[in-house]
């Protein structure tokens, strides 16, 4: 429900009238005392208002019914609506009310259309006294979203306040408001109704095998939703022909050459001919065009009302039209809304059925033709052998690219910090374990050994000086530091005797990093040689994302090597990596496969195709699923 605020009074030219001067505040509290005594009376006068805009079902019946309520709660001497025009200019007021039957004073008129201008303005109620101080000129606006204002102006006799006319007539306002809100609210919801109805019109149409099919469920609908006796359907077969009778609600069968249906096309192509919707009704007992036919088919189907809506193609040609035979005539108006915002998209969709079997048809012409003699049924044959060829079930195979990598890597440190004195090994050398791979220099570690040999000496003399002058806490210092040097000094010894860098695996160096020559500082840890085992290797195949779901573990796997084409290895997957990765800018999922190196022909990093075994599919699937699901992509 809307809510209704009431507006602030701007009272002008009341000050210096004498009118206002006899405004004292005995007065003006005397006034609020007989409001609030009157307040049920009050409360009674929204309910017969609101009754009225409930009620009402035009904007005359709406304003009819208030301004008698109005009038039977004051006595205004006129009451005039001031509407827009088309130029959305105030009119001339349309009188609401007279209380006399002589006619209105120009004067007042012209003064109280000043108030009304203003008050549209400054969408305010405004008050204003007549210049014979005998009268008070009212003006509300009718504030309505999405338009201009528009007001309602009265001319009351003067009063000692003016509050109480100004409540009343902001009631009034405020009713009619309410009505232009709630008869919105009811167009939406009827809008939104015949909206659903459209779509699930449009909806039955595509599902309909046949254009007859398709014509008779649209009329039958139409007629079941529109409430009315009964609905035809006329549509052209050319650009140039006369439109004939295709479906009527309630029956699929009639008499083409009878007079009704005559009549009907009659009608029918007289509106196709004008584009642009008719009615006939009784109430008039004329149609909006003076069409003789139409007229004649009223009087001939006994009905109250005819309303003709013609229909277009989507290249605005006239192609058919509607016919409601007793519709409601409270319902012609939205009911033409409808039929003139659905005649197109209907149109179209029965167009798009005529034109679908249209090719069906010619399809069973060809095929009818094909079919006949020797040659059609050998045809026959060939294809049914083909289409049962499509539905065997076949092996599925995913190929792939795959690499050969070692099952293993182990790397080859430097144990402590030093210089290297030579390389022994390169990468792609074969090694045992145990082979020398590279030596380091001992000549830092044995001059370093002697300076600790004398520091060890040293430390020891003063020990003994120490203990020859009973100084013992420097004889035990000096005797733990000799200590110190002579662990450091069997490290020294111990990497001394392992000069020697040694394979710990039989395989192959796959890289190393030193790339200096003799002499080059190497640090603890530093990486020097990457030796992987040959005895097994690992196949790791890059299964695309889109095939994923094909493929698990425990299926057969083909590979064929670019460097041994001649030898196929068959294979078992492994396992399948959980996670996907990026190759050669594809997303792909590793999986694995172990393969024997008996003749040590395999290398790390060879290169070659894989053909993964999956399930049976049929053959129509393994041939088209792919570009089917690439069109999925990219148009649905």
């Amino acid at each position: 429900m809307a809510v209704f605020a009431v507006e602030n009074v701007a009272v002008s030219n009341l000050k210096d009238s004498p009118m206002h001067s006899a405004h004292t505040p005995h007065s003006q509290s005397k006034q609020v005392r007989i409001l609030t005594s009157k307040g049920r009376r009050h409360r009674s006068l929204q309910k017969i208002l609101l009754r009225c805009t409930l009620t009402s079902d035009s904007p005359d019946q709406l304003f009819t019914s208030l301004v008698q309520v109005l009038t039977q709660h004051c006595q205004p001497c006129c009451i005039l609506h001031y509407s827009r025009n088309q130029d959305n200019q105030l009119s001339d007021g349309r009188l609401l009310y007279n209380q006399s039957s002589s006619t209105l004073d120009s004067a007042i008129l012209s003064q109280l259309k000043s108030v009304c201008l203003k008050c549209a303005d400054s969408n305010e109620v405004e008050i204003q006294p007549y210049i014979n101080i005998e009268f008070v000129l009212y003006a509300a606006p009718i504030s309505i979203r999405g338009q201009e204002a528009e007001t309602i102006g009265a001319v009351f006799p003067a009063t000692d306040s003016t509050e109480s006319y100004s409540l009343l007539l902001q009631m009034f306002v405020s009713h009619v408001v309410l009505w232009h809100v709630l008869n919105d609210s009811l167009k939406n919801e009827q809008q939104a109704h015949d909206s659903a109805a459209i779509v699930e019109l449009l909806s039955g149409i595509a599902l309909s095998a046949t254009r007859s099919q398709a014509n008779q469920y649209l009329a039958n609908e139409l007629a079941d939703y529109l409430g009315c006796r009964q609905i035809a359907i006329g549509m052209k077969s050319g650009s140039n022909s006369c439109c004939q009778l295709v479906s009527i609600s309630g029956g699929s069968d009639f008499d083409k050459a009878s007079q009704s249906v005559e009549t009907l096309e009659s009608a029918m192509n007289e509106t196709i001919q004008r584009s642009t919707t008719t009615s006939w009704s009784t109430e008039k007992n004329e149609s909006t065009l003076d069409l003789v036919s139409l007229k004649t088919l009223g009087i001939q189907q006994n009905a109250q009302t005819i309303l003709m809506v013609p229909f277009h193609s989507s290249d605005n040609e006239t192609t058919g039209a509607f016919c409601v035979i007793d519709i409601a005539f409270d319902r012609m108006e939205s009911t033409r809304c409808l039929l003139e915002a659905a005649a197109t998209p209907l149109a179209n969709s029965l167009n798009g059925i005529q034109q679908r079997s249209t090719r069906a048809q010619a399809w069973k012409s060809v095929i009818s033709k094909r079919l006949c003699g020797r040659t059609g049924l050998l045809t026959a044959v060939t294809l049914f052998a083909l289409a049962s060829i499509l539905f065997l079930p076949w092996p599925y195979q995913v190929s792939c690219e795959c690499q050969v990598e070692p099952v293993m890597r182990r790397f080859v440190v430097a144990p402590f910090k030093g210089t290297l004195e030579t390389l022994l090994v390169e990468p792609g050398d074969l090694v045992h374990q145990g082979d020398v791979l590279a030596r380091m220099d001992p000549r830092e570690l044995q001059w370093k050994r002697a300076s600790l040999i004398a520091d060890q000496k040293q430390a020891i003399k003063r020990r003994d000086s120490a203990q020859a002058s009973r100084e013992y806490a420097t004889q035990q210092l000096s005797r733990l530091e000799a200590e110190r040097l002579g662990l450091e000094i069997e490290l020294l010894d111990h990497r001394i005797n392992n000069l020697e860098i040694r394979s710990p695996v039989a395989g192959i160096v796959v890289s190393g990093t030193l790339n200096w020559a003799a002499g080059a500082p190497l640090e603890i840890g530093e990486a020097m040689f990457e030796i992987a085992p040959l005895e097994k290797m690992l196949v790791e195949i890059a299964v695309p994302d889109a095939e994923i779901c094909h493929v698990t573990a425990g299926q057969s796997v083909q590979v064929q090597l670019d460097a041994l084409p001649e030898t196929d290895q068959k294979l078992s997957l492994d396992r399948i990596h959980p996670r996907s990765e990026i190759r050669d800018d594809a997303n792909i999922f590793v999986a694995d496969a172990l393969l024997a190196n008996s003749q040590g022909l395999l290398r790390p990093g060879m290169k070659g195709r894989a053909r993964i075994q999956t399930a049976r599919q049929p053959v129509y699937w393994i041939l088209f699923h792919k570009p089917w699901n690439l069109l999925r992509k990219y148009l649905f």
